[in-house]
């Protein structure tokens, strides 16, 4: 049971990191949004959002999946007690 608590935080710190990554991607996006209106250049802010849009629905799979392995080990764990 300890082994299954620990495989799953360490698959939550993973996701965590990777949402935090892609937080960091946007917010270098939006600076990017600043300097395309700028110039006038907006093809690479479209890129750069697409990436981020394709980017999202696997990492809400991931979150999801934790999630759900997080509240199965609790509900062992009450069960059990």
């Amino acid at each position: 049971m300890r082994g299954d608590y620990e495989i799953t935080l360490n698959k939550t710190e993973k996701s965590i990191n990777k949402l935090q990554a892609l937080y960091a991607e946007a917010q270098d996006l939006v600076q990017a949004l600043e300097v395309s209106v700028a110039l006038g250049e907006f093809e690479s802010f479209k890129t750069g959002m697409s990436a981020i849009e394709a980017q999202v629905p696997g990492l809400m799979d991931e979150l999801n999946e934790v999630i759900k392995e997080s509240k199965d080990l609790y509900d062992k764990k009450i069960g059990a007690i």
